[in-house]
């Protein structure tokens, strides 16, 4: 075999390798994008924050604990959301008071260390 033989032997052999690459690039790329369109997707589907969310107890019984505003940092993962009128008759945490906010409810208040 001559040198140049070998040579482009070598040359189709790296143009092989390198399209493999560039489909496997390309595959990449789909990918991300698919998964970015479904992120997007999803954020569009979810449903509004609620207003107010009930934390609900430990246990069978689970009773509702606390009110959190919705958005609350504090609020953690055994809550649901429920509407203002439920809100005002359970017990709110401290610095979320359902029945001293004033209309449209939102954000009470919330203190933060600066």
């Amino acid at each position: 075999m001559s040198d140049e033989t070998h040579h482009i032997d070598t040359l189709r052999f790296l143009e092989r390798v390198q399209e493999r690459d560039l489909a496997r690039m390309r595959r990449w790329i789909a990918d991300a994008e698919r998964r970015e369109a479904e992120r997007l997707r999803g954020e569009r589907m979810r449903p509004p924050a609620a207003d107010w969310l009930i934390e609900l107890g430990i246990g069978s019984g689970r009773a509702p604990v606390y009110v959190h505003v919705g958005g609350c940092h504090m609020a953690k993962n055994r809550t649901k959301s429920i509407t203002e009128e439920q809100a005002r008759g359970t017990f709110p945490p401290p610095r979320e008071s359902p029945t001293t906010a004033t209309a449209p409810v939102r954000w009470v208040t919330s203190w933060r260390a600066a």
